[in-house]
């Protein structure tokens, strides 16, 4: 019966490691804002360098635009995020990804270019407000996934209790063999099988609620259930174990209720 529910039990684990990875992640920016709201931003008369609403770059203005590469303000920004954020937004990667896309991946394409030490972008008052705001936008992204990982594993640990005990009660009366049972001990054992089989439609019906479910943080941020359970069983054999193993579960107690009535109506 271990063959049934472990996998329940493995994404469990896997939900865990995704936990400690999105905390990990949240710390990295908090701490990456933080040190970039502490840099002192280039100023540049009559505005530009900056990130357009749009995500397009706004280039500066042509008495200070430059044609080499970026800023020395620039260049630390990129540093601190290489040091800070990139290690936890490439960790599952099997190859290397340039700095560049990794930034632009989680600040913007705007930003990213900017920051980019091929283009004449500059580390104003303008880029530095534009990341604080793409990292508030992240973290709200991120505090949506926390939720939605603290939903999922509530939901896993429910549905590997109820399907345990009936696990533990298969095992337990299989110890038995029908042959040994009077009539009345053979239609408690039917009754035993009907209570099982409904509670194996119990646990699939919850899960199903839990996976159509959509997890939100603010107005712009929204996570569904099921492209998180997707995300999370990449590397396993099974997308929905709980599902899968209702249905084993129940498919076992049909067929035991079969053989107990047949014994019932030999016995009649």
């Amino acid at each position: 019966m271990s063959g049934i529910i472990d996998p329940i039990r493995a994404a469990i684990d896997r939900v865990d490691e995704e936990v400690a990875h999105v905390e990990a992640t949240s710390r990295a920016f908090e701490r990456f804002d933080a040190e970039v709201r502490a840099l002192d931003p280039v100023s540049v008369p009559n505005g530009g360098g900056g990130v357009a609403a749009s995500g397009e770059v706004t280039p500066a203005s042509p008495t200070v635009r430059q044609s080499g590469p970026a800023t020395a303000g620039a260049d630390t920004v990129r540093s601190l995020f290489e040091e800070t954020v990139r290690p936890y937004s490439v960790a599952d990667l099997e190859e290397s990804e340039p700095l560049t896309a990794t930034m632009s991946e989680e600040l913007g394409e705007g930003i990213a270019a900017v920051l980019d030490p091929s283009t004449p972008g500059q580390f104003t008052a303008e880029v530095q407000q534009s990341i604080h705001s793409a990292v508030e936008q992240r973290q709200a992204e991120l505090r949506a996934m926390e939720r939605a990982l603290d939903i999922e594993r509530e939901s896993l640990v429910e549905s590997l209790q109820g399907l345990e005990a009936t696990c533990e009660w298969l095992e337990m009366a299989n110890q038995r063999p029908l042959s040994v049972l009077g009539f009345e001990a053979l239609r408690e054992r039917h009754e035993r099988l009907e209570t099982h089989r409904n509670r194996c439609e119990t646990v699939a019906t919850d899960r199903q609620a839990v996976l159509d479910r959509t997890t939100s943080e603010g107005a712009k941020t929204g996570l569904t259930h099921r492209s998180l359970v997707a995300y999370l069983s990449q590397e396993r054999s099974t997308t929905f174990p709980v599902l899968s193993g209702a249905a084993r579960l129940d498919a076992i107690c049909t067929e035991c209720q079969r053989t107990v009535r047949d014994h019932l109506t030999r016995r009649a």
